[in-house]
């Protein structure tokens, strides 16, 4: 048994801090040192009865556009708690809601904008049978806001709390007095006042400060939301890619990439467009911001 957890320990690749969570129901999780989940594995017959059964239970709904609907919008939510959204779910899901009910492409795409390029992929008219056996099951990366915040940090500072850049950003996440500001901590924090003390601004500071930015960028952006899903500049739009550019150029300059289909791309003053970070973090699960 303890060379089975060993051997399991070295294919996940568990740090030191990490937890392993092993569940009743052939789950395997893994948290990071902060608590976050950072890889989930399912056992291979644990999802083949779940979506078997979510296949029974849909058939007791059709016939009724609302039911049906409200069904597939209760089961994304949960498989995406669940942690086993993977592409050959999702198309399996959204493929089973055009087989032989009265929900259309349509409505799928104005319920779930974020999916839209897997809805339209989608052909009911083909579809006889949904194989079960054809999703494999696999080691899927959950890419959330703990992830989003390391991976920006990394992105703007390589991750170093007290660092000051050659244009005076400050800090994990490069903070310049606007965005001090935005955030209401400017009384306390400058750019200038860092660079004499960095400890007025600890590590943790600096993140409770970025969410707080990040829930501002997602006000101050919220009327474009409605372009989740499109592809500018071959980049698919996703909320995690604007509220990242938001913070290397500003809200306003991703409001005018967007309404102007991606031909507005404004830079930074170290040469990063807004379609380079809707690139580069494209495709976090930002929920956790409500």
């Amino acid at each position: 048994m303890r060379r089975r957890i060993r051997q399991l320990l070295r294919e996940y690749k568990v740090s030191p801090g990490e937890k392993v969570i092993w569940d009743k129901d052939g789950t395997t999780t893994i948290l990071d040192s902060d608590g976050a989940i950072r890889l989930v594995k399912w056992d291979e017959n644990n999802i083949k009865d779940t979506l078997e059964s979510v296949q029974d239970a849909f058939d007791n709904v059709k016939g009724d556009k609302e039911e049906e609907l409200g069904f597939i919008a209760k089961t994304y939510e949960r498989l995406k708690k669940l942690g086993i959204l993977s592409t050959a779910v999702l198309g399996m899901l959204f493929a089973m809601a055009l087989y032989g009910s009265t929900v259309t492409t349509e409505d799928l795409v104005k319920e779930f904008p974020n999916e839209r390029n897997i809805i339209l992929k989608i052909e009911p008219v083909d579809i006889k049978t949904i194989e079960i056996d054809e999703v494999i099951p696999t080691i899927i990366e959950r890419k959330k806001l703990s992830t989003f915040l390391k991976d920006l940090a990394m992105r703007e500072s390589s991750g170093k709390w007290d660092t000051i850049n050659q244009l005076g950003y400050i800090g994990l996440y490069q903070f310049g007095d606007i965005a001090l500001k935005d955030v209401g901590i400017d009384d306390k924090v400058t750019t200038k006042k860092f660079k004499e003390n960095p400890d007025i601004f600890p590590p943790e500071m600096q993140t409770k400060a970025m969410i707080k930015l990040l829930k501002n960028n997602k006000h101050y952006t919220r009327r474009v939301y409605d372009k989740i899903g499109q592809v500018y500049n071959s980049v698919e739009v996703t909320e995690s890619g604007i509220l990242a550019a938001s913070h290397l150029v500003g809200a306003k300059s991703v409001r005018k990439y967007l309404k102007s289909k991606g031909k507005i791309n404004e830079r930074d003053g170290n040469g990063i467009s807004v379609k380079d970070y809707m690139e580069k973090f494209s495709g976090y699960d930002l929920s956790d911001l409500g």
